[in-house]
């Protein structure tokens, strides 16, 4: 069996799909459930490109993945990927996170990209169904759901701050740097925490890690550690909800969800309780405990 002829191309924001399969040096792919008892997941994407000559690097404004007519870097999260394999397109979708790795002596360079499909977005949607004018088949009223609520519409608007992780060898982890394109300036959090794990003690069962979440700027703030208390800080780097939390994950529409002592609930913005009446569930909340 011939192996398939991939092409992989990226966008972000209003810019056309760039190919750029002749970088490619590894492509992952998984979706799909392997029984019928399996929960259904995104299907996702890793792929791995050769970047030697910094192709990738977000701050390169001569890489011809520089989108100069919008002034940005279309190697960020919130782009979007496309995999086709012998014409034929068997992947697209939402990039999560980007990664950089190089050797000691600065060669050797890899750029990653991590991507889920459309059923991440169908996971974490609220849907509104509209109004039925008219009687619809199942399937045509889905598209119509999917339709009305904006399903292909851009859900990506903050694209002036890049968020930049890079991987150096014989570090213990990652440096993550905020840079905001508007104003050109790097903030560094390398003074900070930028992955935490929940765990839990099952009755009768040993120790074993409950959650695992990372450092991710969204909606104009990003969470954050320090001396094993999380918080959350803006671009600037100034501190806008105080290092208060055992757990805190990233911020979507307007809301987080965090651990202090023992207890899981939902903040806003301004760092203060959302009732639970007020909390739209996600299908992220079926790994968490209940509210209480």
């Amino acid at each position: 069996m011939p192996v398939p002829d991939y092409v992989v191309e990226i966008r972000f924001g209003s810019s056309d799909f760039v190919d750029v399969s002749q970088h490619v040096q590894s492509i992952s792919l998984d979706r799909g459930i392997s029984n019928q008892l399996e929960d259904y997941s995104a299907g996702s994407v890793s792929v791995t490109f050769v970047n030697n000559a910094r192709v990738f690097d977000p701050l390169n404004t001569s890489s011809p993945l520089w989108y100069g007519a919008g002034g940005y870097t279309i190697v960020q999260p919130g782009g979007r990927v496309r995999v086709k394999a012998n014409n034929i397109v068997r992947f697209t979708g939402f990039i999560q996170d980007w990664s950089f790795t190089f050797d000691d002596a600065g060669f050797d360079g890899k750029a990653t990209l991590n991507a889920l499909d459309e059923m991440y977005r169908v996971g974490n949607a609220v849907f509104t169904g509209g109004q039925a004018w008219q009687v619809e088949s199942t399937s045509d009223r889905m598209k119509t759901v999917f339709n009305y609520n904006g399903f292909g519409a851009a859900e990506y608007a903050d694209i002036s701050v890049l968020q930049l992780k890079l991987f150096i060898n014989g570090a213990k982890k990652p440096m993550l740097s905020l840079f905001d394109q508007t104003t050109k300036s790097m903030l560094n959090l390398s003074a900070y925490e930028i992955e935490m794990v929940d765990s839990v003690l099952l009755k009768e069962k040993p120790k074993k890690d409950y959650r695992r979440n990372y450092s991710y700027y969204a909606d104009g703030l990003i969470n954050v550690g320090k001396a094993g208390k999380w918080g959350f800080l803006d671009k600037s780097g100034k501190i806008q909800i105080p290092f208060q939390f055992e757990f805190a994950t990233v911020f979507s529409n307007g809301k987080a969800l965090v651990k202090r002592n023992t207890e899981w609930f939902y903040i806003d913005k301004a760092g203060k309780r959302v009732p639970e009446t007020e909390v739209q569930k996600t299908y992220s909340d079926k790994e968490l405990p209940p509210i209480r």
